[in-house]
């Protein structure tokens, strides 16, 4: 016999949408950047403007980076991530 609870259970849908992703993206930077290099940082900086300077030109570098796959992604949305781009501009210059 079926488990009548078990066939009304709600089902969560599996989809990433445009906030989902930028809190990734978000998370990821400020869990690398902060707990891992901000010591490494502090050693080639001296004063602490241009730490806060050095965070933020690496924000935009990323920031731009971020465009550039989700550009992509709005140009080739099959599944693969990193590997269909690579593949794609293999085939355009072969």
């Amino acid at each position: 016999m079926s488990n009548p609870a078990s066939s009304a259970s709600p089902q969560l849908k599996r989809v990433l949408g445009f906030w989902d992703s930028v809190a990734i993206n978000v998370g990821i930077v400020i869990g690398v950047g902060i707990f891992r290099t901000q010591g490494a940082i502090a050693n080639y900086v001296d004063t602490g403007p241009l730490i806060i300077l050095t965070w933020a030109v690496g924000g935009l570098v990323a920031l731009a980076g971020v465009f550039c796959y989700a550009e992509l992604s709005s140009r080739y949305p099959q599944t693969g991530g990193t590997y269909v781009y690579l593949r794609r501009s293999r085939l355009t210059y072969d």
